[in-house]
């Protein structure tokens, strides 16, 4: 395939990168899980933007030491189509608003973020408590983020980086708030 993608791993406190690149016969090299590489399993770095939309059609060959072909995976589909399905990847609520001091969560962590757990993670709903002083801003902050990236590659993208964590599309709704004195 002609494809190179950088793999990562803490040794000694220092981060290590290594370039994976087929040899001159088009073989890639299987890695031992006990080196350590980030991200374990990778079989291939997909360069979504250098292709067209489309249904592509993948299949893995497994060599043996001589390179002769011993096992070929089944066929796995996937479509490129840069975005078609809703994407979800966090929510944030935060407390604030104009003036001093500031809403104190009360609740739960967990009531006030939310990261994706699966391709089907797509929605979330909570219920946060705050506590507001007298004089503290009644207000909040919600902030919505998706899973897109760029795949033209035109910001480096996850392979400039091991810590890559854009946030392209997102919005931030009105949330409607009630405030109950206790």
């Amino acid at each position: 395939m002609g494809l190179s993608w950088p793999l990562y791993r803490v040794v000694d406190g220092l981060l290590q990168v290594m370039w994976t690149s087929a040899d001159g016969a088009g073989w890639y090299p299987v890695l031992a899980d006990a080196d350590g590489w980030f991200s374990p399993h990778l079989l291939v770095e997909w360069p979504t933007g250098q292709y067209a939309n489309g249904l592509y059609s993948l299949e893995v060959d497994l060599g043996n030491v001589a390179k002769a072909v011993i096992s070929i995976s089944a066929a796995v589909r996937f479509r490129i189509d840069k975005a078609s399905a809703t994407h979800l990847r966090s929510v944030t609520l935060s407390g604030g608003g104009c003036g001093g001091g500031a809403p104190v969560l009360v609740s739960a962590l967990s009531t006030v973020q939310h990261w994706h757990t699966g391709p089907a993670d797509n929605s979330v709903g909570n219920t946060a408590v705050f506590a507001l002083s007298g004089g503290a801003p009644q207000g909040v902050h919600l902030l919505a983020s998706g899973r897109a990236f760029n795949p033209s590659g035109g910001d480096g993208g996850h392979l400039a980086d091991w810590n890559y964590d854009p946030v392209y599309a997102y919005v931030v709704p009105m949330l409607p708030v009630a405030v109950v004195n206790a």
